[in-house]
């Protein structure tokens, strides 16, 4: 039965009966597979997650660039008021303007 199961990839042990889960290399991005009893783990590199590494990471929340309470979304930061900048790091002076008549 060895020889039958070297045949079929992705099958180990008598009557090819037990998947091996990490010989199809599921881990994308170069990500490392471990194989656990009846499923696979994934290690990821940085920059991605997901069962398996396909989906990136946000650059922003990787880093954690962003600054005085501002969102990351899809890499940019989307800054409070009265800040500004890539990373919302700059103030913006809050100006009072007075209007005469």
């Amino acid at each position: 039965m060895t020889i039958l199961s070297s045949l079929f990839a992705g099958y180990k042990g008598q009557n090819c009966s037990e998947i091996v889960r990490c010989d199809s290399s599921p881990c994308r991005n170069g990500g490392s597979c471990t194989q656990e009893e009846n499923d696979f783990n994934c290690s990821c590199t940085p920059g991605f997650t997901g069962k398996t590494c396909d989906i990136p990471q946000d650059p922003c929340l990787l880093r954690n660039v962003c600054q005085n309470g501002a969102t990351c979304v899809n890499g940019t930061c989307l800054c409070t008021q009265y800040f500004t900048g890539f990373d919302c790091g700059k103030g913006i002076a809050n100006q009072t303007y007075l209007y005469l008549k």
